[in-house]
């Protein structure tokens, strides 16, 4: 696998509030998505106050409008390559609501490896292209009509670190060397004691 452009536990943050398994399956998709639209448009009057107003019933809305807020190529790249099949579901759910020509190859690269799923990517690819995708017209016009109502995120709201490179990377990687020595010598609490005082604290226990 690359190197990530971004910390692994951001990205799930960003993503798991969205169900994956709503998203796989065309039956599944389609009801999730038809729920989404009705409730759209039976609140539309409190979804166009965020982020002034936040109502409950709407969190979905948020959560799918701050994924798109945070997508870029970057982050194609890494739900594509990083993140299993799960990665690339939620790749092709962002690229259909945000369609951007960079991400492309990196969905039709993905394609192959994600054998149930590839109506989901065929659907972004059409988005992409801005063409009809008539086997998946109605998850189609349902994502063209809820990215139509969708508030804009506020993105100084998205929590996205950027994985270290250059010299913060060596760093990492040396810290990693010490504290497996620490805890093959003296055990996971020393272990988890050197990670603490590590440059892997900002990582992985924020």
């Amino acid at each position: 696998m690359p190197i990530p452009f971004y910390v692994e536990s951001d990205v799930w943050a960003l993503l798991e509030p969205i169900p994956c398994v709503h998203l796989a399956r065309e039956n599944n998709a389609l009801w999730f998505l038809q729920k989404v639209h009705r409730d759209g448009q039976e609140l539309r009057s409190v979804l166009s106050q965020f982020p002034d107003v936040q109502y409950e019933p709407l969190e979905m809305h948020y959560a799918i409008s701050k994924a798109i807020a945070a997508v870029n190529e970057k982050l194609i790249s890494d739900l594509t390559s990083n993140f299993g099949w799960r990665g690339v579901v939620y790749a092709a759910f962002l690229a259909a609501f945000r369609p951007m020509a960079q991400f492309a190859a990196y969905l039709r690269i993905a394609r192959d490896g994600v054998p149930h799923n590839q109506w989901l990517v065929d659907l972004a690819l059409r988005e992409i292209e801005g063409c009809a995708a008539p086997e998946s017209g109605g998850h189609q016009s349902l994502i063209r009509a809820i990215g139509a109502t969708l508030p804009a995120y506020p993105c100084e709201h998205i929590r996205l670190r950027e994985w270290p490179t250059g010299e913060k990377l060596v760093q990492l990687n040396l810290a990693k060397d010490a504290i497996v020595a620490v805890y093959r010598q003296d055990g996971a609490n020393e272990a988890i004691s050197e990670i603490k005082s590590s440059p892997w604290s900002e990582l992985l226990m924020t």
